[in-house]
């Protein structure tokens, strides 16, 4: 399976010219990567070609795929050959400078208390092309994700919270609605009628 396993959104000196993506296969064969691509959350995407070998690893400088990734608030997609997404990775706040967002195993007790291992993005010394230096510790992302599966998490947009305010405001109307036209208190309360109801007897 092809992963986003490293991502240096703010590095030293010119993002331009330090900026990287890498990929990792950890599958026990070669992938074609023709027709899959990357996005960060634009309509843009670079599109991958190439054989990524067995537990191999890809990296892509900025200066080839030509997308700029975010220092706040990131995200970055990868796509298959379907056009479906198969993996993510999103950071909150803004990004360690000279540090990239690494994949890394990391070994904790589920509910029922039994230790396992989950996979994280933590902020580390960038290794482009190699294995992953970081270590847990503060800056570890909140979605905690299983190992050696695909990280489509798709982090809840603001359209979608104002969408349930919508439905929630809805639901609301809907029972207040029932209430008033069942109590006639209820119906005086809101609408006036009866000062001693809302304000009491004085």
């Amino acid at each position: 399976m092809i992963f986003i396993n490293e991502w240096l959104p703010n590095p030293i000196g010119a993002d331009a010219k330090g900026e990287f993506v890498e990929l990792f296969n950890n599958g026990d064969a070669s992938v074609n990567l023709n027709g899959w691509s990357l996005s960060t959350g634009v309509k843009k995407r670079f599109k991958l070609s190439g054989v990524i070998r067995a537990q191999g690893y890809l990296s892509l400088p900025r200066s080839e795929t030509k997308l700029p990734l975010k220092n706040s608030d990131g995200d970055i997609f990868l796509y298959d050959a379907a056009g479906k997404l198969v993996d993510q990775s999103t950071f909150v706040g803004t990004a360690t400078e000279g540090k990239s967002f690494n994949r890394i195993d990391y070994n904790v007790y589920d509910a029922s208390s039994v230790y396992v291992t989950i996979q994280q993005f933590v902020w580390g010394k960038p290794t482009p092309g190699a294995k992953n230096d970081a270590v847990p510790g503060v800056g570890i992302s909140e979605i905690q994700y299983p190992t050696n599966v695909s990280l489509n998490v798709a982090r809840s947009s603001w359209f979608s919270v104002f969408g349930y305010a919508v439905f929630a405001g809805v639901i609301f109307a809907i029972i207040l609605w029932y209430a008033m036209k069942h109590d006639e208190s209820i119906s005086q309360l809101f609408f006036g009628g009866d000062q001693a109801i809302r304000w009491g007897d004085r």
